[in-house]
């Protein structure tokens, strides 16, 4: 009967489905949720006999130096409480090579053991307090072969259990035995809750095993199976070991389990003395009759040169000592400050999640330094903290996700070139340290929060793809317009590579000497930079601009980069306010358009058109300042009146038709309304190729 393992993880790696384990009862479910690398293999069949199904399959990582697992533990216990973690290892000549592969064993940051396996299972187990929501299992090739994992496991335990297992300090085990078995069979769950594996140290049993009829009354809070404690080994005892991992460790704790399984005489009793290397721990300890005490030091062991304990009968004792199950543990001291800090842990493996993010994201995200998450840069201090990061171009979908407002120390943020939709977030000004956001080429609608445009010190780049095509709109309708274009409100960009002062601008113009244009606005002037280039400096009408009117055009234009727009090279807001572009000598594009050539010419308007729409441009107009281009359109009832008479009618009708409607679109108020530039290019190309048929 199949029980529903409340708050277990259990994995079989390189298995392609979910199963339960027969023997345990145990879901087992397949690796591909929390794995993207990495192959399927199948052992040898000259090597399947092995009654555990999950050692059946494995995954093994030819490619890449770290491979991780990342485990996310919310479905269980979630952080900050205890956990087992059981990582399994059999590599049954999967690849027909006979040679058994050698590497290292990481949790997160932390080098956790060095595998080496040989013709049976090797299994590896630590007891530890998870920080962050996911835990990450990771193989490390040496050199000395591929590595590969067989199976995983976690279990929840109760935070009274293990005592020494805390924020900074890990138990990882050695031996957990059942002395006196009368099986070689490998107690775990069901019968065991916590689902601990129990091996059997084999033997005739020097007393008599307990009647299993007679019910356990109780424990000290370890809950070791009954069918552990009913058999004891009896005699004076000493167990010695010593470090068997590469790692360096604080010492070792061990935990002796005792029940009395004798009814004893009133002329009898069991005095046990404990030591723990040739010290006295404990004398005259007496175990209950059915019921477990467990034993255990607070302060590790250390080796000199070896560890041990031994157990011998207290003066008084007329019977020995006995011993029904131990554990015994190294510990590790993983402090808190050896990985990334948890807020961003968690709120990165969201990010990943979220977007499905396909890079080499696994295991911790800052730590160890040559295994970094590619795109992030990291702080150098003791608790490593994500400062920035880089997802353009990575096929992103969906809205800016709520994780982002968790990394509360980034400096620079760059999600452009993505498929980003909805509005830009009020959260993102939350993250104090941001000093470059970039939302370029994403899909993204609605105004910039009032928060980021207030933002003095940060840099905020969003050409759109799907703004007003205004450009287009001034390309197909000829009415001339003399009035400004309204501000467009922006975010808050740092200039100071193209703020040129009052007295770089009177030098580079030769005090404003050459006139060669005027404007609505003020007058163009001729000039030179101190390298030599030329540059077109518009001299802004005195009362025409306000100050911040001013540096909001100024950031505007800064934004724009197309091979058809005129380079802006920068600023100067002091007495005179103006703006330096490159000096075109061939002239401007409503020149070209004008002259007798290009204003006959509606493939080159057209033309032009696709071009811009190519290079997406993000030219934002306030709307009230475009509409009145629209409300004259719409009182026109002939495309004569509309269409500028010197084109001569060298255009298609169907053609001309639908680029006005187009355009009409583009300067809808509602942006939801308004077509995207996708769809721009697309009505463009369908002009284009309906005067080229």
């Amino acid at each position: 009967m199949y029980i529903k393992n409340i708050g277990f993880i259990s994995i079989d790696c390189g298995c392609n489905e979910s199963y339960v384990d027969g023997t345990t009862t145990i879901e087992y479910k397949s690796d591909y949720p929390y794995i993207s690398t990495g192959e399927s293999h199948n052992i040898s069949p000259e090597e399947d006999n092995q009654d555990w199904r999950a050692l059946r399959t494995l995954r093994s990582f030819p490619t890449g130096v770290r491979n991780c697992y990342d485990i996310d533990i919310n479905i269980s216990k979630g952080k900050g409480g205890k956990y087992l973690l059981r990582t399994v290892f059999y590599y049954g000549n999967y690849d027909g090579l006979d040679s058994a592969p050698e590497f290292d064993l990481y949790v997160g940051v932390n080098l956790w053991a060095v595998v080496r396996t040989s013709d049976n299972s090797t299994v590896f187990e630590l007891l530890m307090v998870v920080q962050t929501n996911t835990v990450s299992v990771c193989v490390v090739n040496t050199g000395n072969g591929t590595p590969y994992i067989s199976a995983m496991e976690l279990r929840p335990l109760s935070d009274a259990l293990y005592p020494a297992v805390t924020v900074n300090t890990s138990l990882t085990l050695q031996w957990r035995s059942n002395y006196a078995s009368a099986t070689l069979d490998v107690i775990r769950y069901p019968k065991d809750k916590y689902d601990r594996r129990w091996g059997p140290i084999p033997g005739e049993a020097s007393l008599p095993p307990l009647d299993t009829r007679l019910t356990i009354e109780g424990n000290s809070g370890y809950d070791v199976p009954s069918v552990v404690m009913d058999t004891a080994d009896s005699g004076d005892m000493y167990n010695l070991w010593n470090n068997v991992f590469k790692n360096p460790i604080l010492g070792y704790h061990v935990y002796l389990h005792f029940m009395e399984i004798q009814v004893l005489k009133k002329n009898q009793s069991r005095l046990i003395d404990i030591y723990f290397n040739n010290k006295i721990f404990m004398t005259g300890f007496q175990p209950k009759y059915l019921y477990t005490d467990t034993i255990f030091n607070n302060d590790p062991l250390s080796e000199i040169p070896n560890a041990f304990y031994n157990l011998s009968a207290s003066i008084g004792s007329t019977l020995p000592p006995l011993l029904n199950a131990a554990e015994l543990y190294a510990a590790v001291n993983w402090a808190i400050n050896a990985s990334t800090f948890g807020q961003d842990v968690d709120a990165i493996q969201q990010i990943k999640w979220a977007y499905g993010v396909k890079r080499n994201w696994m295991g911790d995200p800052c730590l160890p330094h040559a295994y970094s998450w590619e795109g992030l840069a990291c702080s150098n201090d003791n608790l490593p903290r994500i400062i920035s990061l880089n997802l353009s171009s990575s096929g992103l979908n969906g809205t800016i996700s709520a994780s982002f407002a968790d990394l509360k120390l980034i400096q620079t943020l760059d999600l452009s070139g993505n498929n980003l939709v909805g509005n830009i977030p009020d959260f993102l000004a939350q993250l104090s340290s941001l000093k470059l956001l970039n939302l370029d080429n994403n899909y993204l609608s609605g105004s910039i929060p009032l928060p980021l445009l207030q933002r003095q010190s940060l840099t905020l780049r969003s050409h759109r793809h799907n703004t007003p095509f205004a450009c287009f709109v001034e390309v197909v309708m000829f009415e001339k317009k003399t009035k400004r274009k309204g501000e467009t409100r922006v975010g808050s960009f740092r200039l100071d590579n193209l703020e040129f002062t009052d007295a770089d601008v009177l030098t580079m113009t030769n005090n404003f000497t050459k006139e060669i244009g005027k404007g609505g606005f003020g007058t163009v002037y001729l000039g030179e930079k101190s390298d030599g280039t030329q540059v077109a400096v518009k001299r802004l009408k005195e009362m025409s601009w306000g100050s911040r009117m001013f540096l909001n055009e100024a950031k505007l234009l800064m934004k724009v980069r197309h091979k058809n727009i005129v380079p802006f090279l920068g600023y100067c807001n002091g007495v005179h306010k103006c703006l330096i572009y490159r000096y075109m000598s061939g002239g401007n594009l409503r020149d070209y358009l004008s002259d007798s050539n290009g204003a006959k010419d509606w493939l080159l308007r057209l033309k032009i058109s696709l071009s811009v729409a190519k290079g997406k441009p993000a030219h934002f107009v306030e709307a009230s300042k475009v509409m009145h281009v629209t409300e004259w359109v719409e009182k026109k009832s002939e495309m004569s009146d509309i269409v500028d008479p010197r084109l001569e009618l060298s255009y298609h009708k169907m053609s001309l038709e639908k680029a006005i409607d187009l355009a009409k679109k583009c300067t809808l108020i509602k942006s939801s309304s308004r077509p995207t530039m996708g769809h721009v290019l697309s009505e463009l190309t369908v002009c284009w190729e309906i005067e080229k048929a």
